[in-house]
């Protein structure tokens, strides 16, 4: 009868103990407890328990660590993803799981703050180098190195008053999703700021309920006026036909730009206006003096001028190649600076001992002198620009010494055995020599410009021979053709009209 009864107990004991076994509270993983900046949708997470049964959870969040007024979430999920959480405000939360047995005990208390505010980019703060009146306003997408989410758009106020915005010149609301989800910036473009005016900007972020602090107040200044680029103040040896270059300025309507040969531009003054950053100024006579200024405009507002620069058009050609006192060919190529809009070259070159006198005209900054030189003599050459009824003054006189190069004789370039077809051509060009000998020619194209476009080397044999070249590739217009041997030289022009 003993052994029936303690049999019995033990059987009940040990089905006491089996029902009395306690599902464990879960473990909280992140965020961490007492983290900072976190996004108004955080998501909590803790560790999955086991339990016997069907386990669930319950979430409980709060402002007070004391949960007195929680928000109590129940989800079959270790994770729960929050959202329009309050800004800069600290929350207290734990979790308890239960199973088919009962209630695990609460968590323990974990608390994180979530983020209040954002950080500007550019332009940066102080800036008074000047920005455009389109200036793009950048701020940070992101807290420390997390991309900022659980918002619904970006408030952007810029002022021109103070820093307390008692007067808003531009805002604008971003919706959040405007730009890719992981972009590091947000911006908006601003339009029309004034000139030479400092602003102050911040930027907040919102949701349905709520809206964050406003980031730091910025400043900067806008652009005051135009800065020039050439011609450099006080230039000389301009061109006829002067381009002008400043500075580009985003955002603005147009330039106005004026050109006078007072500094005070009186009238008469050629005042006009551009959409580009450079003009390109009319013909204007030698050796002229001339001042220029610059601004900028928009529809609200206009910059100061610029400075004043001046620039004197040129008024002697530049003489290149060959330097005072080299030697040259019997047929030497003569070469000088090109002015633009230049019409004509007038060419003067002379023997040393006044027995020749030579007067050329060429539309190129260079010439082929063609009739054969005296062998050891001094040249004399100058030039002179003309366009309309206006001339340069005559350049600084040179000369050089004629001389004959090694071998000169054995191989005649002359009109009498070269021929150049067709002229004009399409592209193909046939060119016809007959040599007493076997010789290494260069045949060169040079545009007007003194250019080379163009080089071979090819060799001719002994007797009438044909080489063939392709200018396809080259532009319409008129170029000179050239072969040389040693110093020995000849040049014909050839135009290309496909």
């Amino acid at each position: 009868m003993k052994n029936l009864l303690f049999v019995a107990l033990f059987t009940f004991s040990s089905i006491g103990l089996i029902a009395q076994t306690d599902i464990l509270p879960p473990e909280l993983n992140s965020p961490d407890s007492a983290a900072i900046n976190q996004m108004a949708d955080v998501e909590l997470d803790w560790y999955a328990v086991n339990g016997i049964g069907s386990v669930t959870y319950t979430v409980q969040i709060d402002t007070n660590s004391q949960f007195q007024n929680p928000v109590i979430i129940n989800t079959p999920t270790s994770a729960y993803k929050t959202e329009n959480l309050i800004f800069g405000e600290v929350f207290f939360w734990r979790v308890q799981a239960s199973d088919d047995t009962g209630l695990s005990d609460w968590s323990d208390i974990n608390s994180f703050t979530v983020m209040n505010n954002i950080a500007l980019n550019s332009p940066s703060n102080g800036d008074t180098i000047g920005v455009a009146p389109d200036v793009r306003l950048v701020w940070s997408n992101r807290q420390v190195a997390k991309v900022i989410t659980g918002i619904t758009y970006y408030e952007v106020q810029l002022s021109s008053l103070d820093t307390n915005f008692t007067t808003i010149d531009y805002a604008d609301s971003v919706a959040y999703g405007t730009f890719p989800e992981d972009t590091t910036f947000y911006y908006t473009n601003t339009k029309n700021l004034l000139f030479d005016t400092t602003y102050y900007w911040r930027v907040r972020a919102k949701h349905e309920t709520d809206v964050c602090d406003w980031s730091e107040v910025w400043s900067f200044m806008t652009v005051e006026g135009v800065s020039l680029v050439s011609p450099a103040d006080g230039a000389t040896d301009q061109h006829v036909t002067t381009e002008l270059e400043w500075e580009e300025i985003s955002g603005i309507e147009s330039y106005i730009y004026q050109v006078c040969t007072d500094p005070n531009f009186t009238f008469p003054c050629l005042t006009s206006f551009t959409s580009l950053n450079s003009v390109m100024l009319p013909q204007f006579f030698f050796g002229e003096m001339f001042y220029w200024r610059v601004k900028a405009a928009h529809l609200l507002d206009t910059t100061y001028w610029s400075d004043i620069r001046s620039f004197e058009i040129i008024n002697e050609v530049l003489l290149t190649s060959p330097a005072q006192g080299d030697t040259a060919g019997l047929q030497p190529l003569l070469k000088w600076e090109y002015i633009y809009g230049a019409e004509q070259y007038e060419l003067h070159y002379w023997a040393e001992d006044n027995s020749t006198m030579e007067i050329e005209f060429t539309d190129t900054s260079f010439f082929q002198i063609y009739k054969t030189l005296d062998i050891g003599m001094n040249y004399n050459w100058k030039v002179r620009s003309f366009w309309d009824s206006d001339t340069t003054e005559w350049s600084e006189t040179r000369t050089f010494l004629s001389q004959a190069s090694q071998g000169y004789g054995d191989l005649f370039l002359n009109k009498e055995n070269i021929a150049i077809f067709p002229n004009p051509t399409n592209g193909l060009v046939t060119i016809e020599l007959t040599s007493i000998g076997q010789k290494t020619i260069q045949i060169s194209v040079v545009d007007l410009l003194g250019k080379t476009v163009l080089e071979n080397t090819f060799t001719f044999d002994q007797g009438l021979v044909k080489k063939t070249i392709n200018l396809d590739h080259l532009n319409n217009g008129l170029y000179l053709i050239r072969l040389q041997s040693g110093s020995k030289m000849y040049t014909e022009k050839l135009v290309i009209d496909k």
